[in-house]
């Protein structure tokens, strides 16, 4: 049994965690170092005049941030022909183009701090091996289609019986090709898969690009910027105007308190008058367990993706890494797997992961997947908690018993752009821009 440990915490640099001397206050205070909390920093300090601080229950980007896959793509955990038929065109379509506009907020970020290291664009090979996951996809093309996101069609094996299954205004999204060619590119030999997509994604060491992003900040807005680790927010009061937030050393005020934490059982929001919030609070969010594990190659290769439904999704990511000897090998990280919680469970991501899944997760990569060399070495095995919202969707934006207290929350799988563009969301909704109703308003959070 191998201890768990994420390879993306372990790049991390040993310090002391970052502390404050007084109870402060702030313009707004965010709860939640992750990729959420930091980004939504990062927005309220180059495009406003904020002050914030930033709280965090342990150290940045330890939680669900540190312990993800590395994926950095456009997805949604519900198919959008179903977020389309429950929401309507309009904002489904509006949903996928502001999600997208996180490739270019992420850019930005990445540039304005001079941060590279953490990031690698890459293409990414995703294998369908049921019909109803081809059409799936073929329906989510077509719709992504329409919000003018350009995507190569998908490569289908030229079977006349899996051809006629295919409706006819989908057939614009295929190319049929020789069932190798569909193999060959999934680096598979299964000849389950019927169908691979060709699509334009990134790597990313979340954790790392949050640390340094964090550092780039400090510096670059002493003067309204603070940041407290292992200070865990037991309550949270909201006043009419303003918050007091309660931890077991300091008392903040703040006029704006944001939620971006899978820390939702440990938090208490009381409202000094107005309707209950905090068991609506903790009944939006649901614990999942995300389970990847790693292997390392001494040959550095370049950065590559590959998602297998099959039926159920797992995901490759491969990208070269560094080493504490400052050599650079190759990582080929899989995940998938993942178990909804029980309510009250306590979360260890220490603890050894469930045989089974273990077990699963080396059938996958091992006979699935034949890019892996003999060389490689079962390095790191890792599990993360990653808070799924009830319906699946991003929660963004004021609640709606009290404008004090703004999320954006809900790991959801696939976090990372939608956690980018939600920090551009609240510091649009804090300027007091109107806004055209969406997806992730918290209103429609039964939805």
């Amino acid at each position: 049994m191998h201890p768990t440990q994420s390879p993306w915490l372990a790049q991390l640099s040993a310090r002391e965690p970052h502390g404050l001397s007084r109870d402060p206050d702030a313009d707004v205070v965010i709860i939640g170092a992750g990729i959420a909390g930091i980004a939504t920093t990062y927005q309220l300090l180059m495009h406003s005049d904020h002050s914030v601080i930033l709280v965090d229950a342990g150290r940045i980007a330890h939680g669900a941030t540190g312990r993800n896959a590395g994926h950095v793509v456009n997805e949604f955990e519900r198919p959008i022909s179903n977020i389309m038929e429950v929401f309507g065109k309009d904002m489904a379509l509006d949903a996928l183009k502001n999600v997208e506009s996180g490739w270019d907020i992420l850019e930005e970020m990445l540039s304005m701090s001079g941060i590279h290291d953490s990031y690698e664009a890459c293409v990414s090979y995703n294998g369908f091996a049921t019909i109803d996951t081809l059409l799936d996809n073929l329906r989510t093309h077509d719709i992504r289609s329409a919000a003018g996101i350009i995507h190569e069609p998908i490569l289908v094996k030229n079977d006349p019986a899996i051809l006629a299954q295919i409706p006819e205004e989908l057939m614009p999204h295929v190319t049929p090709v020789p069932h190798s060619a569909v193999l060959e590119i999934l680096h598979t030999d299964d000849t389950s898969f019927i169908g691979a997509e060709i699509a334009q994604i990134a790597c990313m060491n979340s954790a790392l690009f949050c640390e340094d992003l964090t550092t780039w900040m400090l510096r670059k807005f002493a003067d309204r910027f603070q940041v407290t680790e292992e200070t865990p927010v037991t309550t949270v009061v909201l006043h009419s105007s303003s918050a007091e937030l309660h931890t077991a050393t300091h008392r903040l005020t703040a006029r704006h308190v944001i939620l971006c934490t899978n820390g939702y059982k440990t938090v208490r929001i009381e409202q000094s008058a107005g309707e209950p919030i905090d068991p609506v609070f903790h009944a939006m969010v649901q614990g999942v367990a995300g389970y990847m594990t790693g292997y390392l190659d001494a040959e550095p290769k370049p950065a590559q993706a590959f998602s297998y439904f099959h039926p159920e999704e797992y995901y490759i990511t491969r990208r070269p890494y560094a080493l504490k000897n400052g050599s650079t090998a190759s990582l080929t990280c899989l995940g998938g797997g993942d178990a909804e919680l029980p309510e009250n469970t306590t979360f260890d991501p220490l603890a050894p992961l469930p045989p089974d899944v273990e077990q699963g997760l080396a059938h996958e990569i091992l006979h699935v997947y034949n890019g892996l060399p003999d060389t490689a070495t079962h390095t790191f095995l890792w599990q993360g908690l990653m808070g799924y919202t009830k319906n699946t969707i991003r929660r963004i934006g004021f609640e709606p018993r009290n404008n004090v207290l703004l999320y954006n929350l809900g790991c959801n799988g696939v976090g990372i752009l939608p956690s980018v563009y939600g920090g551009k969301r609240i510091r649009q909704l804090l300027k007091g821009d109107t806004l055209p109703p969406s997806i992730f308003d918290p209103i429609n959070g039964d939805r």
